[in-house]
């Protein structure tokens, strides 16, 4: 009885540590997508796609539009810090000439 408890337990502790590491995972990748964005902690962020050029419905999106915001996301090498070509600057752009 003594060694099933002892196996439950562990089972238990390790469970939990499992799903406490996944836990933490994903909300450290979407905190450094929100860093990479400059969106704070709750903010919303609006997307906007145009409709269908040729659909008579009103609401129509094109397929590639919606394929496009449903497979993109923010790439984990582009949002490391100390990479160069970062979306977030302090320096003006360079005049051409």
């Amino acid at each position: 009885m003594g060694d099933l408890l002892i196996n439950l337990l562990a089972s238990v502790i390790a469970g939990t540590a499992v799903w406490l590491t996944g836990f933490l995972l994903r909300r450290h990748k979407l905190n450094r997508a929100r860093a990479f964005f400059g969106l704070a902690a709750g903010a919303s962020c609006l997307l906007v796609v145009s409709r269908h050029a040729s659909s008579p419905r009103e609401f129509s999106v094109h397929r590639r539009d919606v394929a496009a915001l449903v497979s993109w996301r923010p790439s984990p090498a582009n949002a490391a810090p100390g990479r160069t070509g970062s979306a977030r600057t302090n320096r003006p752009a360079r005049s051409a000439g």
